[in-house]
Order: structure tokens, then sequence, then C-alpha cells
């Protein structure tokens, strides 16, 4: 077993452990967590943000046991979308990794993917299930607007 860092534990079978709510990964950390074949068992803990870059990566997080994944797109430049991150980061830490996965796009970095999805005002929150968007919702949501719009398509 190596420690990577304060936050993530990896075992000689290639096992990831996260354990901080609110961990930053670096790009090579996330490529290796969500660019593997084999989706990563998470323990039974509190949901962590993930930076999410290209569709192939929603599908195959939507796609993890019927999982709920809950995505926001946001800008650097976007001064609502600061003012989101806390609320989305926050209602993220109400659920498990078993629950809903949360992830965030910064749309600057991935255009093409927030163009297909059709994102044309920030911030933008959709609800992905199987692979298929179910909902979306645009501008700052309240976090019981937010764990409404969740709880409506999570499946556990």
């Amino acid at each position: 077993m190596k420690e990577k860092d304060l936050f993530i534990t990896e075992t000689d079978n290639c096992e990831i452990t996260i354990n901080h709510p609110n961990i930053q990964l670096s790009q090579d950390e996330l490529c290796q967590l969500l660019g593997s074949s084999e989706m990563i068992e998470f323990p039974n803990t509190r949901s962590v943000v993930f930076d999410v870059l290209t569709e192939e990566q929603i599908i195959q997080w939507s796609k993890t046991e019927a999982m709920t994944f809950a995505l926001y797109f946001t800008a650097p430049w976007c001064g609502p979308c600061k003012l989101y991150s806390t609320i989305f980061t926050q209602v993220a830490f109400d659920y498990t990794e078993t629950q809903c996965l949360f992830g965030r796009t910064d749309v600057d970095q991935a255009e093409e993917l927030a163009q297909k999805i059709g994102i044309v005002a920030l911030p933008t929150t959709i609800i992905v299930r199987d692979g298929i968007v179910m909902a979306s919702a645009v501008g700052i949501l309240e976090p019981n607007e937010l764990k409404a719009m969740i709880n409506k398509y999570r499946i556990n």
C-alpha cells in the first residue's frame, strides 16, 4: 500500500480510498480514477465533487450500478457559479457515494461537452442516470431544491 497524498490511498490491486469530502485531484489522479475500465468501488463515505471533462466520464459514472450523477457547469469568471459551488459541495456532503455522485465541469475546459449537452447559461445543473440527462436547471439552486431534484431521480 502506498500513500499518494493526504487524501488518497492506493493498494497494490489498484483500489483507491478517498478520505476527505472536498479533495483536489491532480489531472493525472482524475484520469486514473475516471479512465479505468473497471469502476472503483467506493466505501460508504460522503460524496466528493469531481471535475468532469468528457461525455465518456459522465456515462461511465452514471451507469455505475444505476447511479444517479449530479453535475453542474461552471466557469472561473462566473460570479454566481462561485456562490453555487459552495451550495453544491455542501449538498454533496449530505449524500454517500452509493446514493449520488457529484461532478463539476468548467465550460472553458470542456467546450465540446457543454455544447453537446446544450449549456447556454451558468451555472447549469443536470441529473444523469444510466447515461441519460433526466433533468436540468439553470441558475443557483437552493440546497433544498437541489436535493429535491436529486431525490426525484435517485434510485437508492
